[in-house]
């Protein structure tokens, strides 16, 4: 008797994304790979994203939030409704290639082992001009503890195909079930965190990423499936070095990431490696905190609440280090390109 084919579901989390919805919905219709369910977590302050949404894609479930619950509760509310045993979460600003969910799945299916896989990422220009500029082929991290996606604005050579990143980018991730319900933290049902909760946003990928790594779930980049990137190719347009690029982004990204970025450190990563590349971490803070000191005081908004979180990280960082089947050994050059 065969096995009943896994379900695969799309959950996607709107903010604003009027302009975004009629081509993302598009691709998702003209997908090769059956979707057998698409979830829409609405953070708009007015129906519009969702009236939208539903024209363009009727089949599609819509919960219209009261408040905005963000990135991390917004897809954590998205998976929790899921029926899928594939999960793939989208950004708005998203065009995939027809194929790209069929080959995402296919990964899945014959390697029981991932956990998490990724498309390669391009930029997409305006005018939704597709191009062959990088947005991202994978999270990787320095000794510091610099995280970063591979190839982000370069030209695509096929320089990077069979390269395993740490991790991936939360643009777009088709997640194993198993996988998530195993890295979850907290208790069962709707209290489940896939994503932490208290992260809010930024930095979410790469903790999840330490997560599935921990519990030896392998990550994988398929370089044959393809979708395009809005936002970050306006942000790849606008830069001009990191003083600038950093005084485009307001001081709640830049507090936030700044918060998180330490959070992730402190959950997931083993003494041993922290001791081990102390020099590089600590230099690295140094000269972060210098440089916040000196021209974006208002990073430092995050201390509080940083230091409020600690007590919950801590907690955090004992049960998924204990539950951890991995050495810090291996820890360590899964994360160095």
């Amino acid at each position: 008797m065969n096995k009943p084919e896994k379900k695969l579901a799309v959950i996607v989390v709107l903010y604003n994304g009027e302009k975004y919805i009629p081509n993302l919905c598009a691709t998702l219709k003209k997908q090769t790979e059956t979707i057998d369910e698409v979830i829409v977590v609405d953070n708009s302050p007015n129906n519009l994203s969702a009236e939208i949404f539903k024209n363009c894609y009727p089949q599609a479930v819509i919960y219209k939030q009261q408040v905005n619950l963000d990135f991390c509760r917004g897809y954590n509310f998205g998976l929790q409704k899921s029926h899928g045993d594939y999960l793939l979460i989208l950004n708005q600003d998203l065009i995939l290639a027809e194929n790209a969910m069929f080959l995402l799945k296919q990964a899945l299916v014959k390697n029981p082992n991932l956990g998490a896989v990724s498309p390669k990422l391009y930029c997409l220009q305006a005018g939704q001009e597709r191009s062959i500029i990088l947005d991202s082929m994978g999270i990787f991290g320095t000794k510091a503890r610099c995280f970063y996606n591979l190839g982000e604005g370069k030209q695509d050579h096929n320089q990077y195909q069979n390269i395993a990143p740490f991790g991936i980018s939360g643009t777009a991730i088709l997640f194993r079930k198993e996988a998530l319900i195993d890295i979850a933290l907290n208790g069962g049902g709707e209290k489940q965190e896939y994503f932490d909760a208290d992260f809010v946003a930024y930095k979410d990928d790469i903790d999840l990423a330490y997560r599935l790594r921990h519990r030896n779930w392998q990550i994988a980049l398929v370089p044959e499936a393809v979708m395009y990137h809005e936002r970050k190719a306006q942000e790849l347009k606008a830069t001009k070095g990191v003083f600038k690029d950093r005084q485009l982004k307001s001081w709640r990204i830049r507090s936030n990431s700044w918060r998180n970025h330490l959070w992730v450190l402190l959950k997931n990563e083993p003494w041993e490696n922290l001791l081990r590349h102390s020099p590089w971490i600590l230099w690295y803070e140094l000269k972060k905190i210098i440089f916040i000191l000196f021209f974006e005081p208002s990073t430092l908004r995050c201390l509080p609440s940083f230091f409020k979180g600690l007590k919950k990280m801590l907690k955090k960082r004992r049960a998924i280090l204990n539950s951890s089947e991995i050495s810090a050994q291996q820890l360590r050059k899964s994360i160095i390109y």
